[in-house]
């Protein structure tokens, strides 16, 4: 008997559509009516299509995948520059984060909500994020989980930051840390 989870699979092209779409601000419970539009208007066709919540997996999955693929990229870099940098929308406060990579790439590691950007705050998002990272990497074993943290915080070369007035500050907390 199969498991029902994988009895119903998408083809990466659709996969692709999907993630396509959402980037562009089409909302996950609209890809499919989007996609079976453009089908049947332009060739004529209907395939079986994602739900909307399948819609949202395919999302989350692609999420998941990216801070694997960066882990990976960091710990065969030799050493790694953490952009960290503020903006708000909507009366709401967000630090995003970046690394550029020793070999000059740039990988966009997404925005945290915060309530203040002071120094704590970015050291928190700084450990939040490589925990995460870790986390994601490795669900083997505590120590294995511990050793990856260890390699990427070590990896970490060099911070910069938007907020200068909290710089000094931020690199002598993480330097401690």
């Amino acid at each position: 008997m199969k498991n029902s989870c994988y009895e119903k699979r998408f083809s990466d092209s659709t996969r692709l559509t999907v993630l396509a779409l959402q980037e562009a601000g089409v909302a996950a419970s609209k890809c499919s009516t989007v996609i079976d539009v453009v089908l049947w208007n332009l060739f004529g066709q209907k395939l079986d299509l994602p739900s909307a919540s399948t819609a949202e997996n395919i999302s989350d999955e692609a999420h998941v995948l990216s801070k694997v693929h960066a882990t990976e990229k960091v710990l065969n870099s030799s050493g790694v520059t953490l952009h960290t940098h503020g903006t708000s929308r909507q009366k709401r406060q967000y630090i995003g984060q970046q690394l550029t990579l020793s070999n000059g790439s740039l990988i966009n590691l997404g925005f945290s909500e915060v309530a203040t950007e002071d120094s704590e705050t970015l050291l928190i998002t700084t450990i939040n994020l490589l925990d995460e990272l870790s986390d994601l990497y490795c669900h083997v074993s505590p120590q294995e989980k511990d050793q990856v943290f260890k390699s990427l915080l070590e990896k970490i070369t060099s911070l910069m930051s938007d907020r200068a007035a909290v710089m000094q500050c931020y690199n002598k907390k993480f330097n401690v840390y």
